[in-house]
C-alpha cells in the first residue's frame, strides 16, 4: 500500500489529489476503497481507478485508486485516510493495511470582495 497526497499546501476550497496504489495478489476486481467520514473536514469527489496486470489472468498486478478532496475550513488539518482490509489468502484471515495520514496547510480562500 503506498498513498500519496498533492499538493498539501492549498487554499479552503483548493483540489488534493490522492493516490492510492495497491499491489498484490488476489481479487482486484473486488477491491475498493472506504470513503472518508462525514466530518473529516474534506469534501470527496468520485475517483478513478485503473488496474495494471502482473500476469495473464490478472491475479496478481497493482491497482491505483485517484481521488480528489477539498478542505472546507482554514488551518492545518489532518487528513486520516480509512484502513483497507484485504483478504490474505495464503494466511486464511483478514490483513488491515493503515495508509499514513498526511498533514494538510489549508489558508483561507482568497475571495473577491
Amino acid at each position: 500500500l503506498d498513498v500519496k497526497a498533492s499538493p498539501t499546501n492549498v487554499s479552503v476550497g483548493d483540489p488534493i489529489t490522492v493516490r492510492t496504489r495497491v499491489r498484490g495478489r488476489g481479487n482486484f476486481e473486488a477491491l475498493k476503497l472506504a470513503g472518508l467520514p462525514p466530518d473529516s473536514g474534506f469534501q470527496a469527489y468520485p475517483g478513478t481507478n485503473s488496474f495494471t496486470p502482473g500476469d495473464q489472468l490478472g491475479l496478481e498486478g497493482e491497482k491505483v485508486f485517484e481521488q480528489v478532496l477539498v478542505p472546507e475550513r482554514a488551518g492545518v488539518q489532518t487528513l486520516r485516510l480509512p484502513a483497507l482490509v484485504a483478504w490474505n489468502p495464503e494466511a486464511r484471515r483478514y490483513d488491515t493495511l493503515e495508509p499514513h495520514s498526511f498533514q494538510v496547510n489549508v489558508r483561507p480562500s482568497l475571495t473577491a470582495q
